[in-house]
C-alpha cells in the first residue's frame, strides 16, 4: 500500500465538471420553460429539487476529498477519517434524492405527451417504482448501522454497535442498479415509440429521437459501476470505494443534465433563428369560424409566434399542458412530443 496514493483529485474533477454542466442546463431549462414556453410544471419543480440534492452531493464530495475520500484510511488522522466517512454517509442521502427526483421529473414530463392509456399506466408504474426503490435505498443506507453514528465512528463494530455486512450492501446495490437500468431503458424506449408514431417529418422525428437518447447517457454510469460494487466488501473503505463514488457522480450528474437537455428544443430553435441559421416559414392557421384550415391559404401568425413554425407551436402546447390520464382534447397526435 502506498500511503500517498490518492484518488480524490479524480473524484473532484468529475463532480466539479458535472455540477457545472448540470447547473448550466438547469438554468437554460428554467429560461425555456418560463420565458419561452411559459409553463413551469411539476416536472420542472422536481428537477430543480433533484439539482439541489445533486449540489449537496457534490459539496459533500468536495469536502470529503479534503478530509480523505479517495485515500487509504491508515494514512489518515482519526479525526479526518471520521469526517470523511460521515460525508460519505451523507452522500447516500443526496445521491438517492438526486436519482429519485430526476427520474420522477422525466416521468412526469412524459405524462404531458402520452396519448395511449397503457403508456400512461407504464409511466405511473415507473414513478411508483422509482419512489419506492430510491426511498428504500435511502432508508437502508441511512440506518445500516445502529446507532447511525457507528458508520463513521465505529465501522468495525469494536464497541457496542452493529452494521449491515458489506456483502448485504453489495447485493442490495446490485438489485438497485439493475432496477435503475430497467427504468432508464423504459424511459428511452417509451418516448421513442411515441415520437415515431407522430405525424411529423422524418427530420423532426430524428432530431427528437437524438434528444430523447440523451437519457441513455446516464445509464453508462450505472453499467460501469456494476464492475465496482464488490468494493463495498473491502476493508479500506474510503480508498476502495473511489470508483463507486466516481461513477455514482457520473450517473447522477448526467441524469440531471440529460433530463434538462431534453426540454431545450424551443430554446435551440429560437437561438437558431436569432443567429439567422434558419428562417421561420409561414404556417397555416384554422379559421376562427369553422376551426378548419382553408386549402392553399397562408395566414400570418400573431407577433408572439413569429419565431416559431407550426411544429413548435404544437410542441409547446403539449409541453404546457398539465400531466394527466386523458389526452388534451384540442391537440392531435402530432402534438404530443416533449422536445
Amino acid at each position: 500500500m502506498d500511503p500517498s496514493e490518492n484518488r480524490g483529485p479524480q473524484l473532484l474533477a468529475v463532480v466539479i465538471t458535472l455540477l457545472t454542466t448540470a447547473t448550466l442546463t438547469n438554468a437554460m431549462r428554467c429560461y425555456t420553460r418560463i420565458g419561452i414556453v411559459k409553463a413551469f410544471g411539476v416536472d420542472d419543480w422536481t428537477m430543480m429539487i433533484a439539482h439541489v440534492f445533486f449540489t449537496m452531493f457534490c459539496a459533500c464530495n468536495i469536502a470529503g476529498v479534503h478530509y480523505g475520500i479517495g485515500r487509504h484510511e491508515d494514512a489518515l488522522l482519526a479525526v479526518d477519517r471520521t469526517e470523511a466517512r460521515q460525508l460519505w454517509w451523507l452522500n447516500y442521502i443526496w445521491y438517492g434524492g438526486t436519482m429519485m427526483f430526476s427520474k420522477i421529473s422525466i416521468s412526469v414530463f412524459l405524462l404531458r405527451v402520452t396519448i395511449n392509456r397503457y403508456h400512461t399506466w407504464i409511466v405511473w408504474g415507473i414513478i411508483v417504482l422509482t419512489a419506492g426503490g430510491c426511498g428504500a435505498f435511502i432508508m437502508v443506507t441511512m440506518f445500516q448501522c445502529a446507532p447511525i453514528s457507528a458508520f463513521w465512528e465505529d465501522p468495525q463494530g469494536a464497541g457496542r454497535t452493529s452494521c449491515i455486512h458489506g456483502n448485504v450492501l453489495r447485493d442490495l446495490a446490485y438489485i438497485y442498479s439493475g432496477g435503475t437500468l430497467l427504468v432508464d431503458l423504459i424511459l428511452v424506449v417509451l418516448p421513442l415509440m411515441i415520437v415515431w408514431n407522430l405525424k411529423m417529418g422524418l427530420k423532426t422525428k430524428f432530431g427528437l429521437s437524438i434528444l430523447i437518447c440523451f437519457g441513455l447517457v446516464a445509464s453508462v454510469g450505472v453499467a460501469v459501476r456494476f464492475a465496482y460494487l464488490d468494493d463495498f466488501t473491502q476493508p479500506d473503505f474510503l480508498f476502495d470505494t473511489s470508483d463507486v463514488a466516481i461513477w455514482s457522480a457520473v450517473e447522477s450528474g448526467l441524469a440531471v443534465t440529460a433530463g434538462s437537455l431534453a426540454t431545450l428544443r424551443p430554446l435551440f430553435r429560437l437561438m437558431s433563428r436569432k443567429l439567422g441559421l434558419t428562417v421561420a416559414a409561414p404556417a397555416k392557421y384554422p379559421s376562427a369560424e369553422t376551426g378548419m384550415i382553408s386549402p392553399g391559404v397562408l395566414i400570418r401568425p400573431p407577433p408572439a409566434l413569429m419565431v416559431q413554425d407550426a411544429d413548435d407551436v404544437l410542441i409547446e402546447k403539449a409541453m404546457s399542458r398539465s400531466p394527466g390520464l386523458v389526452p388534451f382534447p384540442n391537440l392531435s397526435s402530432r402534438d404530443y412530443t416533449p422536445y
